[in-house]
């Protein structure tokens, strides 16, 4: 586990046709040969890269994103956070807002990261899996923008609002999200686009089209990579070691990481804003107030140990993996150079600088958890099987006394056809593990399903094997013929004796426990009032072995056609 300090890199927007009419001056100055600006004559901030406003946008990616998305690849968690004042150019910078999505000069980090990753995915020829998620923080609730058929009465509904969640591991995420699978990056994009027309905008002072909500675009990539690789150069030897580790099965490597970008909506003053853009201003400051609170306690050391407080905001929720996780995060801090708003350019430098200070935990994420689909299978098969176990053992404790009769939930049926029923319904479960290709025995959980699914197969088979068992030794003995005055003898001539009863019970072990037991609750009730204290008659105990003297007085006779018993009227 490598710490590492979130990197903040800094860019400067050219001045504004309307800076210009105003005959507005640039306060910046940009150090030769260092990541170093100047604001007004006395103060220096230093950055991990500084971009000046004549930089493109394929500079901007180059230099801070490529390297991330390598990392990301790796199985890192990557956050890319664009802060800075409103109309500082950070959704130009992040590209998440509305315009095209073609790869050309005018594309944000998002567009470009999108092409990059999955042309270097289909290079490596990896499996891998991609999902999309977009959600805005507006007035401290979580919108979720890929849910299209929403409405303003389900936008306002608490059951349909996503909420936050913390796992074991301290890992929080969002429930109630949907999270779309993309296989191409046209796809990627066209999802993206259809979010941001759900975006909250509204025109300030500064932009007509500023961003009034927070907003988060997280992807998803699971992988599975081989450890051994084919290093020989001919082809022959190639595809005799590719055919070789076919046949050993070699083992995979899944990795599950998350790239966030993070596009804040800017600060502004309230005395510039007006109506509703007043509450959202202040909803906004509210947030941002937050997560330089946070900022403050992760990066100064004279505060180490102390509380951070990631509750105090949604916004910082959700960051809380970010700043101070494990993750590698970006800071994109936009300005603008104009002298009119040099005091908000001096306190996003500000901010910019304390989030230097902050180290992270980076660790590659390995997935132990497996894709959706697998472990809805497994969840299925393990409850199929507990199924199963559980409609045998009602089987075994309703024989009608080796008769191969059995009462199932209320119906009568045999031995086969219970197990034909068993095995009906594990025929799905069997097919979709056939036509499952992906290797799944390399997870710790998938193990524990499988071990969990061979403890039930083998109770299973225990359960069958008692059974079985019993019916062998009530049908073998000799008390199960029926007399020789037939059907309609009398009933004194016909009834078993107790010994002959002993002689069954003591055949089968469950029953012999039950005998025993019966005649020590039958000593115990003997000596009971039947009147209660209130007045009550108590109804006469009858003990378990009288029970099963008067269930045996059933005629037994064998069946021709197969070894299957069943019951005859009673005698006489």
């Amino acid at each position: 586990m490598a710490t590492t300090p979130v990197r903040v890199a800094l860019r400067v927007r050219p001045l504004s046709s309307k800076e210009q009419c105003d005959n507005c001056t640039e306060c910046i100055t940009f150090a030769q040969d260092k990541p170093q600006i100047f604001l007004g004559t006395d103060r220096a901030f230093t950055f991990d890269s500084v971009f000046q406003p004549s930089s493109t946008q394929e500079q901007v990616y180059t230099d801070c994103i490529a390297p991330l998305v390598h990392g990301y690849l790796e199985g890192n968690n990557v956050t890319i956070l664009a802060y800075g004042q409103t109309g500082s150019g950070k959704t130009f910078s992040m590209g998440t807002g509305p315009g095209n999505t073609d790869v050309d000069h005018q594309n944000g980090i998002v567009q470009r990261f999108a092409h990059e990753l999955f042309n270097t995915l289909e290079q490596q020829g990896n499996e891998f899996q991609v999902y999309i998620s977009f959600v805005e923080l507006y007035y401290e609730d979580i919108h979720d923008l890929l849910d299209f058929n929403r409405t303003i009465e389900s936008v306002s509904s608490s059951e349909t609002t996503p909420s936050i969640r913390e796992d074991m591991d301290g890992n929080v995420y969002l429930t109630g999200v949907h999270e779309a699978r993309v296989k191409s990056a046209d796809e990627l994009l066209s999802l993206l686009s259809k979010g941001i027309q759900f975006r909250a905008t509204g025109s300030t002072e500064t932009n007509t089209t500023s961003s009034r909500s927070h907003a988060i675009f997280s992807v998803l990539l699971r992988q599975q990579i081989q450890t051994h690789k084919v290093l020989s150069e001919s082809v022959e030897q190639q595809q005799q070691q590719q055919q070789q580790q076919q046949q050993q099965q070699t083992p995979l490597k899944r990795l599950a990481s998350k790239f966030h970008f993070v596009d804040l909506a800017g600060s502004e003053r309230l005395k510039q804003m007006k109506g509703d853009r007043k509450k959202e201003g202040i909803s906004i400051n509210t947030g941002l107030l937050a997560l330089g609170n946070v900022i403050s306690a992760l990066g100064d050391e004279t505060r180490k140990g102390a509380h951070v407080p990631y509750r105090d905001s949604k916004l910082t929720r959700l960051l809380q993996g970010s700043l101070g996780g494990s993750s590698q995060t970006l800071m994109l801090a936009c300005v603008s150079p104009a002298d009119r708003d040099a005091m908000k350019t001096l306190n996003t430098l500000k901010y910019a600088s304390r989030a230097r200070n902050i180290q992270n935990r980076v660790e590659i994420n390995h997935d132990y958890e497996g894709t959706p689909e697998e472990l809805d299978f497994l969840r299925a098969k393990v409850k199929q099987l507990k199924m199963q176990v559980s409609a045998l053992q009602k089987v075994t404790g309703n024989s009608m006394h080796g008769t191969g009769v059995f009462i199932v939930d209320g119906r009568t049926t045999t031995d086969e056809f219970a197990r034909a029923q068993c095995e009906r319904d594990l025929l799905p479960a069997q097919h979709q593990q056939h036509n499952n290709n992906m290797s799944d025995s390399s997870h710790p959980i998938i193990r524990e399903y499988e071990e969990t699914v061979r403890n039930l197969r083998f109770q299973l088979a225990e359960a069958q094997s008692r059974l079985v068992h019993a019916i062998h030794k009530i049908a073998s003995s000799p008390t199960t013929n029926p007399p020789e005055g037939g059907l309609h003898a009398s009933t004194s001539s016909s009834a078993i004796s107790d010994t002959t009863i002993t002689t069954h019970i003591a055949a089968v072990p469950e029953l012999t426990h039950t005998s025993q037991s019966t005649s020590a609750v039958h000593s115990h009730y003997h000596h009971r009032p039947l009147i209660t204290s209130s007045g009550r008659r108590r109804g006469r105990y009858v003990p378990i072995a009288t029970r099963i003297l008067r269930q045996r007085r059933l005629q037994i006779k064998p069946s021709p056609s197969n070894s299957i018993f069943y019951s005859e009227e009673v005698w006489g």
